[in-house]
């Protein structure tokens, strides 16, 4: 008997698909559903289900009503280097 697919796995398999989610998304698609919780145990207790140098990322949006909602995006993992910030990679005089 097959093992029912939980939420974390509808939500990576949404990413891998469209690269992005939204609440609004996830419950025209999938009906009744927590995406807030399913993004949680992808970055912490179901990190194997993530794709190998890949990230979930949180974008804050807000609608034409100036509603805010969450925008959650699989994206590559930017190299260590690349994510300096500008104070780090200042030239010295």
């Amino acid at each position: 008997m097959r093992k029912p697919i939980t939420k974390p796995e509808i939500v990576i398999n949404h990413l891998r698909k469209d690269g992005r989610i939204t609440d609004a998304v996830a419950r025209a698609a999938y009906g009744s559903f927590r995406l807030a919780d399913a993004i949680y145990r992808l970055r912490t207790d179901r990190t194997d289900l993530v794709p190998k140098g890949m990230q979930i990322v949180t974008i804050d949006r807000e609608d034409v009503a100036g509603n805010r909602f969450a925008e959650y995006r699989l994206i590559p993992k930017t190299p260590s280097f690349m994510a300096a910030t500008a104070q780090e990679t200042k030239a010295y005089a």
